[in-house]
């Protein structure tokens, strides 16, 4: 399974979260589905298929905490796991990973 990383932005970015009416919006995200109380145009059928979230951060695990256990709440079919880094090994996981098309 590929794994879907969540820097410091949070999760609905990961989600593609969909805020307000604006035309640059809608040009992105034309028909957006509502899934746990916001608006989104990611696949969360495909998302629940992969079955896995790795939430890469440098907060410490108290502070994910909140985010890990209302993401559980409302995706209970995406098991999401922390790895806390450093920003610097961080930056350049995120940089392997995107340059491999993860």
């Amino acid at each position: 399974m590929r794994q879907r990383i969540l820097g410091l932005v949070g999760a609905a970015s990961i989600f593609g979260l969909v805020a307000g009416n604006g035309q640059a919006q809608n040009a992105v995200c034309p028909s957006p589905n509502e899934v746990a109380g916001f608006r989104t145009c990611a696949n969360i059928a495909k998302a629940e298929q992969e079955g896995k979230l790795v939430i890469y951060s440098t907060d410490v695990e108290q502070g994910q905490a909140k985010i890990v256990a209302a993401f559980s709440a409302s995706f209970p079919k995406i098991k999401p796991t922390y790895v806390r880094a450093l920003s610097a090994s961080l930056y350049a996981k995120l940089q392997s990973e995107r340059q491999a098309g993860q």
